[in-house]
């Protein structure tokens, strides 16, 4: 979880895809109460990009590890916007699975 925490906050492409796994999957819940939409993402090649590209945005950024709805997890803060929570699976040392959302979450110190 700290390499991934490190990764995200350097922004550094290289190391995020060194801690993916193969088929990793990330999906990105976008928080809209009317018409929530979900978009997902499979394998590194597309994973990294979209993960840089979310957090260019965002000013002032912090990054906890956290606790998650009761999984290992981040909270991301900054751009005056509302915290986002990532969820993180693991298979062995990498990366399974990411699930980021808007901070409608139980966070846990």
């Amino acid at each position: 979880m700290h390499a991934l925490r490190a990764a995200l906050e350097r922004r550094d492409a290289s190391l995020l895809e060194s801690l993916l796994g193969p088929d990793v999957a990330v999906v990105v819940e976008s928080g809209a109460e009317e018409a929530p939409t979900i978009r997902m993402v499979r394998g590194a090649y597309d994973a990294v990009p979209l993960l840089m590209h979310g957090l260019a945005s965002r000013p002032g950024l912090t990054i906890a590890e956290r606790e998650v709805d009761g999984q290992a997890g981040l909270v991301i803060r900054g751009g005056g916007a509302e915290p986002i929570a990532v969820t993180v699976d693991f298979t062995g040392r990498l990366i399974a699975a990411l699930w980021i959302r808007p901070g409608r979450v139980s966070v846990s110190a």
